[in-house]
């Protein structure tokens, strides 16, 4: 997983990471959430007490923060929790127009491409 710290449209930061084995079998709502985890306190020193707009191209992830936490499934519920200390909005952006989502992943592709 890997994410982007962007401030008026310039990259101030990245951050990835490997998911472990048990993480990757997660559900694709909860792999997503786990990003957001990840990034919030990955970067926290950046954006602790400020408001901040999370992008992601997983549409149900722009729903999961008005949901009820206690219907939620424990994993759920538990990352959830780790996001409440942070001021955010999660907006649903459709991955083509994410310039910077998951770029790391896509480089080898480019590279094929130019050698073909």
């Amino acid at each position: 997983m890997c994410a982007a710290l962007i401030q008026e449209g310039r990259p101030i930061a990245f951050a990835s990471k490997s998911m472990t084995e048990t993480e990757s079998r997660y559900a694709n709502i909860e792999r997503e959430l786990l990003a957001v985890v990840f990034a919030l306190e990955r970067f926290h020193t950046y954006v602790y007490g400020k408001h901040v707009t999370i992008f992601s191209d997983h549409k149900p992830l722009e729903n999961i923060q008005y949901k009820n936490l206690a219907k939620a499934p424990p994993r759920l519920q538990r990352l959830l929790l780790r996001i409440q200390p942070y001021n955010t909005t999660i907006v649903h952006k459709p991955g083509k127009d994410m310039i910077f989502a998951d770029y790391l992943s896509r480089v080898n592709q480019h590279q094929e491409k130019k050698l073909s």
